[in-house]
């Protein structure tokens, strides 16, 4: 599938640059670009919904808790 992708005039330098530092089409810089990116996204929201499921485990402990001691009071 193709893609169009404009870029401003530093961009496109830069993607130039790297290509030719690599060796490689621009299009295979771009491709990998993207392939690192989407990992760094969803790696990093993968690790926030792991650390939000942590704190909501641990907020209902202490809930528990709390109820464990009306039990005990006899209410």
């Amino acid at each position: 599938m193709a893609a169009i992708v404009q870029l401003d005039e530093p961009h496109e330098e830069l993607l130039n640059k790297v290509a030719k530092t690599l060796q490689k089409k621009k299009s295979e810089v771009v491709k990998e670009a993207l392939d690192y990116y989407a990992q760094h996204v969803l790696d990093t929201k993968s690790r926030r919904l792991r650390q939000a499921a942590l704190r909501v485990k641990d907020a209902e402990k202490e809930e528990a808790t709390l109820w464990e001691g009306t039990f005990d009071d006899g209410l």
